[in-house]
């Protein structure tokens, strides 16, 4: 479930972006993002707070260090407890454990 890219552009301490990537908006929302090269490289990886269709990522807290352009990196999806993610990202709704159904 890795995704790897190059960072295209950083717009600030928290939003990069990777312009070659081409999966759905909030794919990537509640994720984590590690960088493979640059300053950052094999420090704790980030939650990602915001995907877009884009490729714009923002994560909850800034970088440890400021990312370049280039930088390579991995992505994992993010869960976000939600029955469509369980079943469209992961393919696991056997398993889902929410309650998406209990009367108001």
């Amino acid at each position: 479930l890795f995704r790897s890219g190059t960072l295209s552009a950083v717009t600030s301490s928290a939003i990069v972006r990777d312009a070659a990537r081409g999966e759905a908006a909030d794919w990537f929302a509640y994720g984590t993002l590690a960088f493979t090269s640059g300053a950052n490289a094999g420090l704790k990886p980030m939650e990602i707070k915001r995907y877009e269709a884009d490729g714009t990522i923002e994560v909850f807290e800034p970088f440890h260090y400021p990312p370049q352009p280039g930088d390579a990196y991995s992505m994992i999806p993010g869960c976000r407890k939600r029955q469509a993610d369980c079943r469209d990202k992961w393919a696991n709704i056997l398993n889902f454990g929410g309650f998406s159904y209990v009367p108001t």
